[in-house]
């Protein structure tokens, strides 16, 4: 949701993206300290908190 958004998500897909941004500037900010920044970003998986989002008709993909 960080890089894509979604239909009724955008409370969550900002939130992910604010952690997206968040990674992109430690990762600058602590370099000079030889400290690395990484942050892992999953794809969707159907889960059944996530299956009503999959058969949802509406779609942006």
């Amino acid at each position: 949701m960080a890089f894509v958004g979604y239909y009724k998500r955008s409370a969550y897909s900002s939130s992910k993206g604010g952690l997206t941004r968040l990674t992109k500037a430690l990762t600058i900010e602590w370099a000079s300290h030889q400290i690395s920044v990484n942050a892992i970003t999953p794809t969707f998986i159907e889960t059944p908190m996530t299956k009503s989002m999959f058969e949802d008709d509406w779609t942006v993909w």
